[in-house]
């Protein structure tokens, strides 16, 4: 990914900074960090229909297993959209 500053920058590579190099980032972490306005309620149910395309993870076979979101599908998903934001602001200054 590149900056608007033309600096080189690795979305994965902040990410495993920003979590300790954990590969799998706790689905309330993720909330909090990136979803803030969703309660936890409205965030697990837009994960499960879609709304929100990120898999969600469970280490073990237990249903009390903790759950989370992979780090590079979540830097995925960040770069994602801001390459949509670019897109959308490229549209408006044309």
């Amino acid at each position: 990914m590149r900056s608007s500053e033309g600096i080189s920058m690795n979305t994965a590579w902040l990410l495993a900074a920003r979590y300790e190099g954990l590969p799998v980032i706790p689905l309330e972490r993720v909330r909090q960090d990136f979803f803030p306005d969703l309660s936890q309620r409205v965030f697990l149910a837009r994960l499960a229909d879609a709304k929100i395309p990120l898999p969600v993870v469970r280490l073990a076979s237990s249903q009390k297993s903790g759950r989370g979101i992979p780090l590079q599908d979540l830097a995925s998903y960040i770069d994602a959209a801001a390459e949509k934001a670019r897109r959308e602001l490229r549209a408006m200054a044309s």
